[in-house]
């Protein structure tokens, strides 16, 4: 059977073009030097990478003595936004543990990005090369800030705008179902990427000059996923309600001046330097290059896509070849229309920006690049461009490296404490780390939670109660972005050890009559407790019993 199947591939490779050859032996190259950054280190240095990681550890590892998850957690699957990424970790975990499933499910998503670009290529008549220019922008700034769940919803709505067009085109039962069903597995992975396919479906249907019946058609496909929203909402009591002046939906935007300054640093900026952006302007100035130049040799030539139905003329076959620029347009309707952050009716972080790499990754597809003789300028201004695809995550996973090599001490710490004991980590600010532009050390408590086990105060939240765990037991702990908040005689009592991360002030005197200093690395420090905790904390009077308010001039 083996032997059959290599000889079958052996002869449909013998029978490809010189130029398939080629895209194919490129299109490998890429995507090894694109997964170098997840799999040349241990950590990834993202911002909310620790609790999602977690949060798949807590899954896998839920019965394990040595975890003592038990005694603080209890699982629970739901379907909603972040399981798409919780249960492709997981099921990639049962064979290959928490650490390794977590990457193959990020390689899964780098990787879905160039093929749902080579797909709308081959849909749209284009030629296939221009979708290897896709292949960095899975290191967008949505990747730097651990966005693994918006990023997998993403992918799951390009496979959904390639069956939308699909059914479009020529309706069917395949490509219906198939649109209907990405369409709830794009919220299971984030409600954003689900809103900017309700906004796709529109142009779309200008795109293919669609009728009534099919209107109602490709809208009842999206009625499913929208049954989810309003069921959740319902059930778990998350419909929104806001209490503050103004408009239902608001909050802080950013000028236009201000979101076009910061386009190349939302589409592709994953650490620090300017590296990133380099590429970003190599990737945008080699695609205007080239839709001039194709746009100066397709003057009375035939349309773009040959797949187009008859009688498409004028404007019409316009808009009909160039949907990948329709598509682009809406992207950036939503990243410069939305408010950057939600406040009202309720609070999200960073809500625009995540919509400027999807933009950029339609823009980097219109030029109408046929798929034969594309020209020989064309394939000259390729190949700078596809070097620098490739260099670009070289240069990542350097600096990953380079984190690496100043988080190891933490391990080795992390393996000096006994067996069953508790760890309170803090990491003082600042809480960043010279490779990336995020507060990477922010909730290194789990990564801690991962290396020993038990219960980290920093765990992921999710607004559904109970999901993707629920908490029996908490410890005191002070706040994920407070460390400096923490106080010796409220949280230290439930600890064995304390780990500190850029102690800049000692967190813990030199004479504690309960924890010492047993070891220090790099940029960590070890206490450990040495003496029970005492029955009641020494007396320490509060501002009244020192007369702060009759002495104003001594605060």
């Amino acid at each position: 059977m083996f032997s059959r199947a290599w000889a079958a591939t052996l002869l449909a490779w013998r029978r490809t073009t010189l130029e398939q050859r080629a895209f194919a032996l490129v299109f490998v190259l890429l995507a090894a030097c694109s997964l170098t950054p997840i799999w040349r280190s241990r950590w990834l240095p993202l911002l909310d990478e620790p609790n999602h990681a977690a949060s798949v550890f807590i899954w896998l590892k839920l019965d394990e003595p040595w975890a003592r998850l038990q005694e603080f957690y209890g699982v629970r699957f739901a379907l909603a936004p972040y399981l798409l990424h919780y249960a492709a970790a997981y099921l990639f975990g049962l064979a290959a543990g928490p650490e390794a499933g977590n990457k193959l499910a990020l390689s899964l998503y780098v990787l879905a990005l160039p093929i749902a670009a080579l797909l709308l290529c081959r849909r749209t008549g284009r030629n296939g090369w221009l979708a290897l220019l896709t292949f960095p922008l899975a290191y967008n700034y949505n990747w730097a800030c651990g966005f693994h769940a918006h990023n997998f919803g993403v992918a799951a709505y390009l496979f959904a705008v390639l069956a939308l067009d699909s059914f479009l085109l020529r309706p069917g039962f395949a490509s219906g179902f198939t649109a209907t069903l990405l369409a709830m597995v794009c919220y299971l992975g984030h409600p954003l990427p689900l809103l900017a396919l309700y906004s796709s479906l529109p142009v779309l249907w200008l795109a293919h000059r669609t009728g009534f019946k099919r209107i109602v058609d490709t809208a009842a496909m999206m009625f499913p996923s929208f049954c989810i929203v309003l069921y959740l909402s319902v059930s778990h009591d998350l419909t929104p309600s806001s209490t503050k002046e103004g408009p239902f939906i608001g909050g802080p935007r950013d000028g236009f001046q201000a979101l076009l300054g910061d386009l190349p640093r939302y589409a592709l900026d994953s650490v620090s330097g300017h590296v990133d952006t380099f590429v970003f302007m190599a990737l945008l100035t080699v695609t205007l290059l080239v839709s001039a130049h194709c746009f100066w040799r397709r003057v009375g030539r035939d349309p773009v896509d040959p797949s187009a139905p008859g009688g498409l003329q004028g404007w019409r076959r316009v808009l009909f070849d160039y949907r990948l620029a329709w598509l682009c347009a809406a992207m950036l309707l939503l990243y410069f229309g939305l408010p950057t952050h939600l406040s009202r009716p309720f609070y999200w972080w960073l809500v625009s920006p995540r919509y400027a790499f999807v933009g950029i990754f339609f823009l980097l597809l219109i030029p109408p690049v046929p798929r034969r003789q594309p020209g020989a300028l064309f394939g000259a201004l390729m190949l700078p461009a596809l070097t620098a695809c490739a260099l670009l995550p070289i240069h990542i996973s350097q600096k990953y490296a380079e984190f690496n090599q100043r988080a190891a001490p933490m391990a080795d710490l992390v393996g000096r404490t006994r067996p069953g004991s508790n760890i309170l980590f803090l990491g003082m600010q600042p809480r960043g780390d010279p490779a990336v532009n995020v507060e990477v050390w922010r909730e290194g408590a789990s990564w801690v939670q991962m290396l020993h086990g038990g219960y980290s105060p920093a765990g992921f939240v999710h607004d559904i109660e109970g999901f993707p765990y629920l908490r029996k037991q908490e410890l005191p702990a002070p706040s994920w972005s407070c460390a400096e908040c923490f106080d010796i005689w409220e949280h230290g009592p439930a600890y064995d050890y304390i780990l500190v991360r850029n102690e800049l002030i000692p967190v813990i005197a030199s004479n504690d009559p309960e924890f010492r200093l047993v070891a220090a690395q790099g940029e960590f420090r070890l206490y450990e407790r040495f003496a029970p905790p005492a029955a009641e904390p020494p007396f320490r009077p509060d501002d009244d019993d020192l007369g702060w308010d009759d002495l104003p001039a001594r605060r």
